[in-house]
């Protein structure tokens, strides 16, 4: 599996913006796997 792109969204006329995410994947409804970095910090 390859992720391309994310795009994220705030809304600006609030002062609410993203500030910081993770990403997850999973084969099913259950089990998910958060993708990490070297070091096993969250990407």
């Amino acid at each position: 599996m390859n992720v391309v792109a994310i795009a994220t969204q705030g809304r600006s006329n609030y002062g609410e913006y993203v500030s910081e995410y993770s990403i997850s994947y999973g084969t099913n409804d259950l089990d998910y796997i958060d993708i990490k970095e070297e070091g096993g910090y969250p990407k």
